[in-house]
């Protein structure tokens, strides 16, 4: 609800430009902040960024870009088109990139859940955690409660991704760059 999105405000200073582009690679798209804890997050000072992309040796989180089912060449060719820009914004940025959907095994939601479960760890203890991005490209249906991410395969619903990521240690950052997004607002957010 508001105070977690309240809890972001100082990190999400840190991603504005991540959360514009997300606005305009996608239609139709929804950002929701789930969850962690960034209230001592700070921002550099100008004197501490690095001069060169060569100096950055810290990764600032990972992205994890879910590229869905395209149903035809034309869209597969479009989600494609999104998912390199991201993977050029998570270069740009120092985030560890990863990604499921283009490789020629088609057990995406199998990947997927293994992927997430992978990264929902704190990696550092001592740290505020980094971010953990996802971003879903394609299409997604909802009628009543079942909305869904269309995946090559079987398909996520907004209550598997509820499920999985409920024990996430980590800030978590989903984008919803697919139609019918807004509908996984109610699981992913608990309102």
């Amino acid at each position: 609800g508001t105070a977690t999105m309240a809890r972001f405000a100082v990190m999400l200073t840190d991603f504005k430009m991540l959360t514009r582009l997300a606005f305009t690679l996608c239609a139709s798209v929804c950002v929701f902040v789930l969850s962690g804890d960034c209230v001592n997050a700070q921002s550099p000072t100008s004197s501490e960024t690095p001069a060169s992309s060569e100096e950055v040796t810290d990764v600032a989180g990972d992205m994890i870009v879910a590229v869905g089912a395209g149903g035809t060449v034309e869209y597969e060719e479009v989600f494609a088109g999104w998912a390199d820009q991201w993977k050029q914004v998570a270069k740009a940025a120092n985030i560890a990139h990863h990604e499921i959907g283009r490789d020629s095994e088609k057990k995406d939601r199998e990947k997927l859940e293994e992927l997430l479960a992978s990264k929902k760890s704190k990696t550092n203890s001592d740290a505020p955690p980094s971010p953990l991005w996802l971003v879903m490209l394609g299409h997604g249906t909802a009628e009543r409660n079942n909305a869904k991410f269309n995946l090559r395969g079987p398909d996520i619903s907004s209550s598997d991704l509820r499920d999985w990521m409920a024990d996430c240690e980590r800030p978590l950052i989903v984008i919803g760059g697919f139609s019918c997004s807004g509908a996984f607002l109610k699981d992913l957010t608990g309102d």
